[in-house]
């Protein structure tokens, strides 16, 4: 039977006076000119008929037109390269290379980067649009040199605590000092890191908050990310080429650059962080037995000791969140006599280490439990146990940390030095929560009325209402993602309004990604509420996500 379409049509193209297919959760006209949707809600404050919005109206009017150059001048790209020669063509745009970077593990010796690739890659624009009017040739070098001195700072000092919001850097560790050496000397993560600084800077600088136009082209971006990828694969090519053993210090270059690559794909929202993660995946045999002996001893250098437990850290989490969400097999280091202390989850995202390892084993349960369902040989008598012994460790070790947690408050004497210990328990109790509904989905299915998933989304309600900063939310977006995927129609307003309130005036990143996928959790099991096989990984096939929910 076929529906009533609804004519009202989002509040962006009401207020463009344009035609709206209106599409969830966003209308392709939006979608394709890079608006921000308004959906099919109430009648928002800035439509108020007066100077709100004129003003709002302006500004859509600066991004359609900024918009329709781009999409002039990539298409004119577009053209110019397919005029080249079949060897000369290479593909320009994150997220659509066919040559990803090669497993290091399993990298063959080539050559990874040809002289018309390298020409190429010169001849781009810059980060910048090109120099200013009357600019002296001998200047020209100092003056793109110190535009990327500008978005390293940028990286630095907003891109790095916006991706790490719970790193606290101590004395001990030289503050951050340890991250610019290392983005000093390692090209391929100097340049990743500008590139990241770069798109982040357009988005919500130059495009929202400031300028209200983009600062780079869409040629200068894509060429800065080029210049990251050729970096990395002479990295790669040299190490392979000097025909002997890796060492610490170029096994740690490695995972730094791709988890910072890792890191853009998931800002761009591209498919192609599985590429990366799969190599970063593949260094972790290698570095992970380094992670104790590091620990225990005082070589290698500070840089390195600091540099390698928190980027191990930072790996094993994407990877982690990857596979509650890919239904994957996690990586094990049991192998590599790796020990929870070794791996050090506080600091980089803010969680104790033996939440993340539970719900690594959840993933591990959810991988056996699809392996042996496919091969007839799945006994829901273990299937239970096993999730018995996993919620028993993981109530155990909240309740003791809830318990730590008063005399926390009373050893830390002022607001400024409790910051992060103070996040750590409630972070904790979040990731905890969210676990614990992972875990019941796992073992009795999606389904939001059961006792016991119902009784873990209102204890998430808590955990979320109990945050010292609503806007800490922007860095918990797999378990915002995972409660809200499961909350009933009594908590779906407040899941709702807590995504939105995180960050309103953003549709693309961090709490806005979780709320799309709620959203569409939601609509999927009313649409069909007896299907009963409704959850989060259910929704982001619907809305064709492969996203990475960090």
């Amino acid at each position: 039977m076929s529906q009533t379409r609804s004519t009202k049509g989002c509040w962006t193209c009401k207020l463009r006076k344009k035609k709206c297919d209106e599409g969830k959760p966003a209308c392709c006209a939006c979608l394709s000119l890079r608006l921000d949707c308004s959906g099919y809600g109430p009648r928002p404050e800035w439509m108020d008929d007066g100077p709100k919005e004129r003003q709002r109206l302006g500004h859509i009017r600066e991004i359609v037109k900024e918009t329709t150059r781009q999409k002039k001048r990539v298409a004119m790209l577009q053209r110019q390269i397919k005029a080249l020669p079949l060897e000369e063509k290479v593909p320009v745009r994150p997220g659509q290379l066919d040559l990803p970077v090669p497993l290091p593990s399993t990298l063959e010796v080539q050559s990874s980067i040809s002289q018309a690739e390298a020409d190429r890659v010169n001849s781009l624009p810059k980060l910048i649009d090109g120099p200013p009017a009357g600019l002296q040739p001998g200047n020209a070098a100092s003056y793109v040199a110190q535009n990327e001195t500008v978005l390293l700072m940028h990286y630095l000092d907003h891109v790095f605590p916006l991706q790490f919001r719970f790193y606290e850097s101590s004395l001990e560790e030289g503050g951050r000092g340890w991250l610019l050496t290392l983005l000093l000397e390692c090209k391929p993560l100097y340049h990743a890191a500008c590139s990241l600084a770069a798109y982040h800077r357009q988005v919500t600088y130059c495009l929202r908050e400031g300028m209200m136009k983009p600062c780079f082209t869409e040629e200068a971006l894509n060429g800065q990310y080029d210049k990251a990828i050729s970096e990395l694969r002479r990295f790669l090519e040299n190490l392979v080429l000097s025909d002997r053993e890796r060492s610490l210090s170029e096994e740690l270059r490695l995972l730094c650059s791709i988890v910072i690559f890792i890191s853009i794909e998931a800002f761009t929202s591209s498919p192609e962080w599985r590429v990366h993660l799969a190599a970063a995946i593949s260094l972790f045999p290698k570095v992970y037995p380094q992670l104790r002996r590091v620990r225990l001893t005082e070589s290698p250098t500070p840089t390195c000791r600091t540099a390698l437990s928190f980027f191990a850290a930072v790996g094993l989490w994407y990877e982690i969140i990857s596979c509650t969400t890919t239904a994957s097999l996690p990586f094990e280091p049991s192998n590599c006599e790796v020990e929870e202390a070794d791996i050090n989850f506080e600091n980089a995202m803010g969680c104790e280490s033996w939440a993340m390892a539970a719900i690594k084993d959840i993933a591990g349960l959810d991988h056996w439990k699809n392996t042996m369902k496919a091969t007839g040989r799945l006994s829901v008598r273990e299937l239970v146990s096993r999730g018995n012994e996993i919620e028993g460790k993981l109530i155990n070790s909240l309740e003791k940390t809830l318990n730590r947690s008063q005399e926390l408050q009373t050893s830390l004497s002022s607001e400024r030095s409790c910051f992060p210990k103070k996040f750590l328990r409630h972070v904790t109790r979040v990731y905890c929560c969210a676990g614990l509904i992972q875990l019941h989905v796992v073992v009795s299915g999606p389904h939001p009325e059961l006792p016991e998933i119902r009784h873990s989304v209102a204890q998430a309600v808590e955990a979320f209402q109990a945050l010292p900063d609503a806007g800490s939310v922007n860095s918990l977006v797999w378990p915002l993602c995972i409660a809200g995927c499961m909350a009933t129609d009594d908590n779906q307003n407040f899941f709702l309004k807590l995504a939105r309130s995180a960050n309103p005036s953003d549709s693309t990143m961090g709490a806005a990604k979780a709320r799309i996928i709620m959203e569409e959790c939601w609509r999927l099991r009313k649409l069909d509420p007896d299907s009963g096989n409704v959850d989060w990984k259910t929704a982001m096939e619907s809305l064709d996500f492969k996203i990475l929910l960090v």
